[in-house]
This record gives C-alpha cells, sequence and structure tokens, in this order.
C-alpha cells in the first residue's frame, strides 16, 4: 500500500506540474504580454488577438523536438521569439514529454503493484485454507487414533 501510495502522490505532482509547464511553454510561444514585454511582443500578443497571426499550440510546439528546423519553424510563427527563448522553450517542452512519459510508466507499475497485492492476498487465503484443512486432517487422524486404541 505505502509503494502505491509513492507512485500515486509521484504521478499526481507530474500531472500538476506537466500542466503548468504546458501553460507555461504555450504563454512564451505566444509571447504572452507581462511588465517586461517588449513593444514588439506587445504588437505581436495584440496582432493574435485580432486574429491576424496564429496562436501556436502545446502539439505545434511538442512536434518541433522532432524536426531539424524547429528555430526556423518557431521563428516564423512567432518572429519576437529569440534563438536563447527558442531554445528555452524547447527544453520546457522536453521536460513536460518527459514527465508525460514518465506518468504512463507509473500508471503501468500501478497497475503491477495493485495486481502483486491482489495475488499475494490470494495466496496468503489459500495457505490460510491449506493449514487449516491440514488442522482437520490432523485432528481427524488423531481421533482415529484414539479410537483405535
Amino acid at each position: 500500500a505505502e509503494l502505491e501510495k509513492s507512485l500515486a502522490e509521484l504521478r499526481e505532482r507530474d500531472d500538476a506540474t506537466a500542466t503548468a509547464d504546458v501553460r507555461r511553454a504555450v504563454a512564451v510561444a505566444n509571447c504572452a504580454p507581462s511588465a517586461s514585454s517588449s513593444r514588439d511582443e506587445l504588437a505581436f500578443a495584440l496582432r493574435q488577438l485580432a486574429g491576424h497571426e496564429a496562436r501556436i499550440r502545446f502539439p505545434h510546439l511538442s512536434v518541433q523536438l522532432l524536426s531539424n528546423g524547429a528555430e526556423a519553424a518557431l521563428s516564423a510563427a512567432n518572429p519576437t521569439l529569440s534563438p536563447g527563448r527558442i531554445d528555452g522553450l524547447l527544453q520546457l517542452v522536453a521536460v513536460v514529454m518527459l514527465r508525460t512519459s514518465r506518468r504512463a510508466f507509473l500508471a503501468a507499475a500501478i497497475s503491477d503493484v495493485r495486481g502483486l497485492r491482489d495475488d499475494l492476498e490470494l495466496k496468503v487465503h489459500e495457505q490460510a485454507r491449506l493449514q487449516e484443512a491440514a488442522g482437520r486432517a490432523q485432528h481427524q487422524a488423531s481421533a482415529a487414533q484414539e479410537q483405535a486404541k
């Protein structure tokens, strides 16, 4: 139960962190306005709001991890992204993908732990029944020996 609980807690933390990181990655890719936004970034954000610029979604970001032209594609989608921001963005996306992968492994591990626990409980009950049956048989044998005397 303790192992299952620890794995479930880790999975929940990964879920929360991955969700926050997806939001952060999308915000960075789309230059979400902030107090430190440049004039170009604010203009780009306004063009997005007006529908003149496409919003970059997380699936587009994750595909860029497999692309040889990720920097060019992201620069074309958002010209205000610097090479350093693109690099940091791709690193963040990679971390999200790793967390997502680990979450899948954790789900499988939790399922395996539950299966093992159920198998052990079944074996313990089976062993108890066998010991009870052996005790009855021994008692019957002793009773039969007493009657034979």
